[in-house]
């Protein structure tokens, strides 16, 4: 049987691919890929963020099917659905997940059917695993979430948080992004592939273009290049 890889980004923006007619040389690796490969030119997502359209790629799910700690703003994978891992892990296949999105973790189901799940971003902690009764202290990342949705009321730049905002951000790259960097999962993805059972479907997830994006790749080229290095991904 043939490995199956998945590679899912988050705000990965079809038009701006160089095979979908961008005029920027923005995806060069994808385009040759696109070039011996078949392509979807309509796709329908079941929701318009992460948490919505995820159960509908990997279980098939509308996002009103699974609510997380009863709140209809954060989704999760019904205990009893059949997923992608699931259905191939019963096929014979070894099953492997290395991931980078805070919201795509065990508590909320999507490790369904995977021999080897990790959500690098989380710890093995879901961010949002807090009840009505959880009197937990207000964390730093609670604070600069609060101070985003103040600013979003000022029409102008300069705001009177724009300041705490900017050493929130400068702090962050001195201590660790909001995301980890493509190179990163990556390699730990490739890792977990090299001492797994043939044959094997590996799923990755990437969060470099979901915003704050990282000002050392704000750059097209250098995103582009960290991002494809490594073949094996496809091979």
């Amino acid at each position: 049987m043939t490995n199956i890889i998945l590679l899912t980004i988050d705000c990965f923006r079809y038009d701006r691919c160089g095979f979908n007619g961008h005029h920027q040389n923005t995806t060069p690796f994808l385009d040759q890929l696109a070039g011996e490969s078949i392509i979807f030119d309509n796709a329908f997502a079941t929701g318009p963020y992460t948490t919505e359209s995820a159960p509908g790629i990997f279980a098939g799910q509308h996002s009103f099917n699974g609510c997380y700690f009863n709140s209809h703003a954060w989704k999760a994978i019904p205990e009893s659905s059949e997923t992608i891992a699931s259905y191939l892990n019963e096929h014979g296949f070894e099953t492997l997940a290395v991931l980078s999105n805070p919201h795509m973790t065990a508590d909320r189901n999507f490790d369904l059917g995977f021999n080897l799940f990790r959500n690098l971003q989380t710890d093995g902690e879901d961010p949002k695993a807090k009840t009505e009764e959880d009197n937990s202290a207000f964390s730093v990342a609670d604070y600069a979430h609060d101070i985003k949705t103040r600013m979003r009321k000022y029409d102008s730049l300069l705001t009177p948080y724009t300041v705490p905002y900017i050493a929130h951000r400068l702090l962050q790259m001195r201590s660790g992004w909001p995301a980890h960097r493509a190179e990163y999962v990556l390699q730990e993805f490739v890792d977990e592939l090299t001492t797994a059972v043939e044959p094997v479907f590996g799923w990755t997830h990437l969060m470099d273009l979901h915003a704050p994006i990282h000002p050392d790749v704000g750059d097209t080229s250098a995103f582009t290049n960290s991002l494809f290095r490594s073949r094996l991904l496809v091979g």
